[in-house]
């Protein structure tokens, strides 16, 4: 009988260098091993020491209440994932830092700071309240890759509804099975989506998918394409309508350590989807310590991720955990590929790519960058900065382009903003949007 040989193993080493290694969380293999050993011997001890690192309204009173196969966190503990994310930050210089930078497939640019992503987290978290929503109920978010996905999981967060993210990729059939499944009350969706050139009909598969799910009372509508849609009377509302008429006041919601925060579904491939429920502070916890450790963020460096916000890894690591770090995520299209490459302006030296994107990455391409990129990002990781910011050549361009004899510092002073409060890299930054809001008034 013949034997199975394989060829896969690998015995290299390539150990980090030293100047790397002092300026890490975690600095070595030797220090990794002892804070796993802590977690072993006394895991109640340890997370209890992580979980220091969260802003709790009401501190726990136990750790873990562990019943097999049952587990409870935190017992006892209040906490708001939306205020983790976004007021602690917006309370420090970080309310001028971008949260996100967005750039779309077909090339308009947004750019989102700490504190107009709060501001807009909590219109909308008053949107949800004024159509019905409550604490503990389900909401389904259909969207494509827009600064609105986060925003709608936030405001969730916020109030204490569940939110439940569809890929804005399923059809009709997929959203209406698991809309029903949660029995969601609300559905966010848009008019359409770009993708690869083409327009996906969201609104309509929301449509259609409605027919067959009787617990939804409103869909909520982020124009995002353009194009004419079917506004249904009395159940659909145009987001830009009612976002401005609704109060940017909006305290987060105390919420249990063991509320439910999002129900997520498998794919289907291999039957009825499954939906898996995560509750918020373990989740949070974990969340916010991998994208810190194992990303080791950083406040200056770049980190990126090209998970769609319909997955896991796109809830954990394109929102969350990053935005619990005081991160800035832009998020851009790849003119080169269908997926969505998203970068964190204070990420981690870390690379999480979609195998599919590496023939994007070559870092000899003309991707027409100033000097500006060197100062916003390290040398360490120039070949990912140059490729992250090749869909932002419009907002170098501008830049280029301005009126002589404008320095930083100068439009700084104008918006009342001091460079020195920033740290480095964070006030050019915080430049380049105020330049382009300036520009498209």
């Amino acid at each position: 009988m013949s034997e199975i040989h394989s060829f896969l193993k690998e015995a290299r080493l390539f150990p980090p260098p030293p100047a790397f290694s002092d300026q890490a969380h975690v600095k070595s293999l030797e220090e990794y091993r002892v804070m796993y050993a802590r977690s072993i011997s006394d895991p109640e001890g340890f997370w209890a020491e992580q979980a220091e690192a969260l802003t709790w309204q009401e501190k726990w009173h136990t750790v873990l209440d562990w019943k097999v196969p049952f587990a409870k966190w935190f017992v006892g503990g209040k906490l708001n994932l939306s205020e983790n994310c976004l007021d602690r930050h917006a309370s420090t210089w970080r309310k001028n830092k971008a949260a996100i930078i967005w750039e779309g497939e077909p090339g308009e640019v947004r750019v989102v700071t700490y504190g107009e992503l709060l501001r807009d987290v909590c219109k909308f978290a008053n949107v949800l309240k004024s159509l019905g929503v409550a604490k503990g109920d389900r909401v389904g978010i259909y969207l494509p890759m827009i600064p609105e996905a986060a925003v709608a999981m936030l405001a969730c967060a916020r109030i204490g509804a569940v939110h439940s993210v569809v890929f804005g990729g399923f059809s009709a059939e997929a959203v209406s099975d698991r809309m029903n499944d949660a029995e969601a009350k609300l559905i966010v969706t848009a008019d359409g989506a770009c993708r690869r050139g083409s327009i996906v009909h969201l609104k309509a598969n929301v449509d259609a998918a409605c027919k067959s799910i009787p617990s939804v009372a409103k869909v909520v509508v982020v124009r995002r394409t353009g194009e004419t849609i079917e506004m249904v009377g009395g159940r659909d509302v145009w987001y830009h309508e009612a976002m401005s008429t609704a109060s940017a006041n909006c305290p987060p919601e105390p919420l249990d350590s063991e509320h439910p925060l999002f129900i997520l579904y498998t794919s289907g491939t291999t039957g009825k989807p499954k939906g898996v429920q995560h509750s918020t502070a373990g989740y949070l916890l974990q969340s916010a310590m991998t994208s810190k450790y194992v990303f080791d963020l950083k406040e200056e460096d770049t980190y990126f991720c090209t998970a769609d916000v319909g997955w896991v890894t796109g809830h954990s690591y394109v929102v969350y955990g990053p935005l619990a770090n005081g991160a800035a995520h832009p998020e851009q299209r790849v003119a080169s590929s269908p997926m969505l490459l998203v970068v964190f302006g204070a990420g981690a030296s870390y690379d999480s790519v979609d195998p599919r994107l590496h023939g994007s990455m070559d870092p000899n391409r003309d991707h027409d960058c100033p000097p500006l990129a060197n100062r916003l990002f390290d040398e360490r990781y120039q070949m990912f900065a140059y490729d992250a910011l090749a869909p932002l050549s419009g907002i170098l361009h501008l830049l280029r382009n301005l009126p002589t004899g404008v320095s930083l510092e100068q439009r700084l002073e104008e918006l009342q903003l001091d460079a020195k409060d920033y740290p480095p890299r964070m006030g050019q930054l915080v430049a380049v949007r105020c330049y382009l809001q300036r520009l498209l008034l």
